[in-house]
């Protein structure tokens, strides 16, 4: 891992704990996933970092952040990230979300504009449901991840590290070790996020007026994003490049490392850092299981 510079800010009554690499380069800010922590995006910052400045966040209920008495509304965490981002000064980040980190940044597009210059957007929670049949499935959802955590914060980090193995055994070490570790940080309620009503993502992007990224998974891997939700996306916006990840899951980035890597490499270097052009160095993913 390069060198991190730790610092937070105070949002709204809770510290928001953010991680970054520094210098003097195109900035990136990336936002994990319910159950995560800014530091589940390791290796990624090992091979971003020599030409960008890469920020990583940890949610409010998650990592060293703080637990809000306010609730997990996405506009919060939107309020949150857009904090870090002028704190830190950056110009117009490309910002990277995960399932929850992905809504995030959406809803952070829609509403500071101003604030970002591009949006990937990794397995989206997006889906074809009406609001009652939404309700319904959130609620099951975020009873099962909280059973799921719960039964793992009773365990040593060891054992986590073990349950994950057998879940995700095609993961590297060093992924699962902060997978677990951000299992036994994360507070339970942060969870109800899927609670808490949202606007609908075919609002918010068709008003997004960043470049977008959109990438999807295999949904019988337990992807999130159907191929009828992916066509509906790309009819609601022309900034928007749909790339599906073979054989993944939501996890796409630990899944299939490489090809999200060469997904992510090939919009930074089409959209966003024209410096990237010609350096071969970063045209393929290096490591190794």
């Amino acid at each position: 891992m390069p060198q991190l510079f730790y610092d937070s800010i105070q949002n709204d009554g809770v510290r928001i704990q953010y991680y970054r690499t520094g210098g003097e380069k195109y900035p990136l800010v990336f936002l994990h996933d319910v159950g995560e922590n800014g530091l589940c995006w390791g290796r990624l910052v090992l091979l971003l970092e020599p030409e960008f400045d890469v920020i990583m966040v940890d949610a409010r209920g998650h990592g060293l952040s703080g637990t809000p008495e306010n609730g997990y509304k996405i506009d919060r965490h939107v309020e949150d990230v857009s904090g870090v981002i002028q704190k830190t000064g950056v110009h117009k980040p490309v910002v990277i979300g995960h399932v929850m980190g992905a809504l995030t940044a959406a809803a952070l597009g829609k509403k500071f504009p101003e604030l970002v210059s591009g949006l990937v957007l990794i397995d989206p929670p997006w889906y074809a449901l009406s609001p009652e049949a939404a309700k319904e499935y959130n609620q099951r959802l975020s009873n099962k991840l909280r059973q799921q955590v719960s039964v793992l914060q009773e365990k040593p980090l060891e054992e986590i590290i073990q349950a994950g193995k057998e879940l995700h055994p095609s993961w590297m070490n060093e992924d699962l070790f902060q997978w677990a570790k951000a299992k036994q940080q994360m507070r339970l309620e942060a969870a109800d996020y899927m609670l808490e009503s949202q606007e609908p993502w075919e609002k918010i992007l068709s008003q997004l007026s960043a470049s977008i990224l959109l990438l999807t998974a295999d949904v019988s891997s337990g992807g999130n994003v159907t191929h009828s939700v992916a066509e509906t996306a790309r009819k609601l916006s022309n900034k928007i490049q749909i790339v599906n990840i073979p054989e993944s899951g939501h996890n796409i980035h630990r899944d299939q490392p490489s090809l999200f890597w060469d997904a992510l490499y090939r919009f930074l270097k089409n959209h966003h850092w024209p410096g990237i052009k010609g350096r071969k160095r970063f045209s393929l993913w290096p490591f190794t299981r």
